[in-house]
């Protein structure tokens, strides 16, 4: 297996100034003329990637040329002048192309997916970020059956059956897109900051328009927030963005053409859940932002995803919170950042942000890249303060415009602009793993001073990193007393507050400053004063969290008590008229995958015991409270997709989960189910039932099922939260929703939903026997032939077997290594499978 490593990164040998593409589209034959203007940097031969091409002529400067090899990775040139027009004429199959990367066929749809090396499956270039080329793409079709041909930048012809784009900004291989179909839009117009008026068009399949217009919404507010908050203003007249059913990722960020997976496009009351339409307006923001994050600057090589993806995670996120709560926000994210990053972090496939070496980058799409990497730009901005951010910031657009770069120019533009030393900083980037912060306090009552003392450590890693840590100290009635942000730069350190008349509470890393495990010890009534006043709010969710995930691994070893954790999170509810939202996140106990992962070995049986007696204890002790808030925030009021009313819906459902584990309030779920008027409360409703093993459930989605079978997103839907029951039986249910017809193993959102769905609930997923292993091994080994990067994702499951018992390992082990020798086996599945069983 062959690695790319990033010390061995050479600039290319050869420009191309511009780049013409051809296409005359036909569903196993497309044909594609590429024309390019070429000129020679270095003497030495030039190759060309390019995979799965059928080479039908190549000339040079109009004369055919056969100086050169040919194999599977692309074509090698020989003897070549200073500067040429080279012509490379191709065919392709769209239609057969399940891989998803390159130009495939999505329900009649012609569409392209090029990030990261898709676009050597079109045409032979140099499929590299730092090749940046003008594109005049020309689109040959049947107008009759593709009414609308699409691609980046401006439509400059328009003749029947050929339609000429071209894009007046140089881009990578990697931003290049098509789509040609028969599809319907809704459209709108954005007026700029400069008065510039841009036409807005969401394309999808006929039907389904009415789901776009949160869509639209979110755009335009998207590109107002950007303005403000960062001074970008889009460049073109034109925004398109299309929906498509087969698409391995969320979204991608083509220049002026992005293609969504259509799960993350459209909302509406009635299909959708307030939580997609979360994921809508985060997901529009995300891919429109990378205009200037990712298209107009864009990454120099893949080593460097993190520049682009990083940094525009964390302006999606700034978006949202704008949008949205601000703490709920936070909470959302780090929720995601430590079910996902953090489990990267504690196994096998632990990397850098920035990684030093890879088989496929494909693989390293991955939470660090994304959601750490969010984590580390959030870090400059809380040391240089949100002005000194936005002053980094406007140089780094104005000083790179055009250019493909490094994280490092980005960290220098945040020391030029403020005259701040990161160096230090930038070891954020270069280790695998997480620092580990412990935390001692002392209060000395005769000089009334406070210390802190902190502790770093890094497994394998020596140098010490620069950590921002929000802090406050709270009064014994819960007044704040101070607040400030401690900057960690030493391996231990020291922090003395004065005058401070009484011993304090610590409430530190607020906000989730620093993506560090913190250790510090609180007794009971510190914890109690935390989450009943701190002023920060995420840490009261903080707090609790871990304290819950603390108790529940000892009631798991017969140690633990659960009244204290039920005194904790009773605390909560007294909040929930003024701020639903918080409330319906704090009471979710923490999932069981990540308790599991912060004990040595997983004892899978013993916590799903113990975390469900806590559950149902709490509701048990509050279930009068709960009713109290079900009865308070039911309202017959139409529906607002506004976050103030989805919190409100988000509190009630909450609650009507609790309720559901009281058995007799159990049909509440039921009535709530048949009476209501939107997605969010009818499926609350139907998984309250089914989580909750209700009398009911089977009739319950049955009834669902008969009603939304012909909508494929919502019937994914059912999907999971089928494969997601904590049940024995699981498995036995998963594999007959396979035989359904409405399941399709070639479409990435039906596996992730019911196969990731499963392999991600750890008490199905793990009954004793390796069923579940076996189930999951024998899909892996069938992706494998039909989307490698679907494959991938799915093994990661099996990667961390050494985490569980002896016999769990075994078993696990024994399937990752039979997935090893599958025939063919794709680099990226045999890149993580053979890192696992090295771990």
């Amino acid at each position: 297996m062959k690695l790319t490593y990033r010390k061995d990164y050479k600039a290319p040998d050869y420009k191309i100034s511009d780049i013409q593409l051809d296409f005359t589209l036909d569903e196993t034959k497309t044909r594609v003329v590429n024309t390019m203007h070429v000129e020679k940097i270095n003497d030495a031969p030039l190759f060309l990637n390019g995979r799965y091409l059928e080479l039908i002529s190549l000339k040079l400067d109009g004369k055919d040329f056969t100086d050169y090899t040919e194999d599977k990775e692309g074509i090698t040139l020989f003897n070549l002048p200073a500067s040429f027009c080279l012509e490379i004429q191709t065919q392709i199959n769209p239609k057969d192309n399940s891989r998803l990367m390159g130009l495939y066929l999505s329900k009649g749809v012609y569409c392209t997916q090029c990030e990261p090396e898709g676009f050597r499956n079109i045409t032979y270039y140099l499929d590299h970020p730092d090749v940046l080329s003008l594109f005049t793409v020309i689109i040959h079709a049947d107008r009759k059956k593709y009414p609308v041909l699409l691609s980046n930048g401006n439509k400059i012809k328009d003749d029947g059956d050929t339609v000429v784009w071209q894009d007046p900004f140089k881009k990578p291989s990697y931003l290049f897109a098509l789509v040609a179909g028969d599809l319907d839009h809704i459209e709108d117009s954005f007026k700029t900051m400069s008065g510039k008026n841009v036409a807005l068009r969401i394309y999808c399949e006929h039907g389904k328009k009415d789901k776009l217009y949160y869509a639209m919404d979110s755009l335009k507010r998207a590109m107002k927030w950007d303005e403000e908050r960062f001074g970008r203003e889009y460049d073109l007249d034109l925004f398109n963005i299309v929906a498509v059913s087969d698409f391995s990722a969320g979204a991608m960020e083509n220049k002026s053409l992005n293609i969504f997976n259509d799960s993350c496009l459209m909302a509406n009351e009635k299909t959708e859940t307030d939580a997609t339409f979360a994921t809508v307006e985060s997901v529009v923001a995300h891919e429109y932002f990378h205009n200037w994050s990712g298209d107009r600057v864009t990454a120099r090589d893949w080593f460097n995803l993190s520049l682009k993806e990083g940094f525009t995670v964390f302006r999606d996120q700034s978006f949202s919170a704008d949008m949205r709560s601000k703490v709920v926000q936070r909470i959302d994210d780090v929720s995601v950042l430590k079910r996902a990053q953090f489990l990267e972090d504690d196994g096998p496939l632990a990397h850098p942000v920035r990684p030093e070496s890879f088989a496929t980058i494909e693989n390293f799409y991955t939470s660090t890249v994304y959601e750490k990497g969010a984590e580390l730009i959030r870090m400059q901005e809380k040391i240089l303060g949100k002005e000194g951010f936005r002053k980094g910031c406007d140089l780094y657009f104005s000083r790179h415009d055009g250019q493909a770069v490094t994280i490092d120019d980005f960290v220098k533009c945040m020391e030029d602009a403020n005259q701040f030393d990161l160096k230090q900083f930038m070891n954020w980037y270069s280790f695998a793993g997480r620092p580990t912060v412990t935390v001692e306090k002392e209060y000395d009552d005769k000089t009334n001073t406070y210390k802190v003392h902190l502790k770093q450590s890094i497994k394998n890693y020596t140098e010490p990193l620069m950590i921002p840590l929000q802090m406050g100290l709270l009064d014994k009635d819960g007044k704040e007393i101070l607040s400030k942000t401690l900057l960690l730069t030493q391996n231990e350190q020291d922090f003395v507050f004065e005058n401070i008349a009484e011993k304090p509470t610590l409430s530190i890393n607020r906000s989730f400053t620093a993506p560090v495990t913190l250790k510090i010890s609180y007794t009971d009534e510190e914890r109690l004063r935390l989450v009943q006043y701190d002023t920060d709010l995420f840490n009261r969710y903080e707090i609790g969290q871990e304290y819950a995930t603390d108790e529940i691994i000892k009631i798991s070893q017969g140690i633990g008590s659960i009244d204290t954790l039920v005194r904790v999170f009773g605390t909560y509810l007294s909040l929930a008229k003024q701020d639903p939202s918080f409330v319906s996140r704090a009471m979710i106990l923490p999932a069981l995958s990540y308790i599991g992962e912060r004990t040595d070995v997983f004892d899978v049986d013993a916590l799903a015991a113990a975390r469900h007696a806590v559950r149902q204890k709490i509701a048990e002790t509050y279930q009068d409270k709960f009713l109290e808030i079900y009865n308070d925030f039911s309202s017959k009021a139409p529906f607002s997709a506004a976050p103030e009313a989805a919190g409100k819906r988000a509190v009630k459902n909450m609650a009507l989960a609790y309720l559901s584990a009281v058995r007799e309030k159990e049909n509440i779920a039921k009535e709530q189910y048949f009476s209501a008027d939107n997605m969010t409360d009818e499926f609350s409703a139907l998984s309250a039932a089914v989580n909750n093993d209700l009398p009911f459930e089977g009739k319950l989605l049955d009834n669902f099922y008969q009603k939304y079978k012909d909508d494929a997103l919502v019937i994914n839907r059912w999907l999971a939260l089928q494969a997601r029951k904590e049940a024995k039986d699981t498995l036995d249910k998963v594999k007959g929703l396979m035989n359904l017809p409405l399941f399709d193993i070639r479409n990435p959102n039906k596996v992730y939903a019911l196969i990731g769905g499963f392999a991600a609930n750890p008490v199905a997923f793990h009954v004793t026997g390796g069923k579940g292993y076996e189930f999951l091994a024998d899909t892996v080994i069938r992706l494998n032939a039909i989307n490698p990067q679907v494959a991938e994702r799915m093994v990661r499951p099996l990667v961390r077997w050494k985490h569980f018992d002896a016999d769990r390992q075994q078993l696990m082990k024994q399937q990752l290594e039979r997935i090893a020798k599958t025939p063919d086996i794709c680099i990226n599945l045999q890149e993580t499978v053979t890192r696992a069983l090295k771990a």
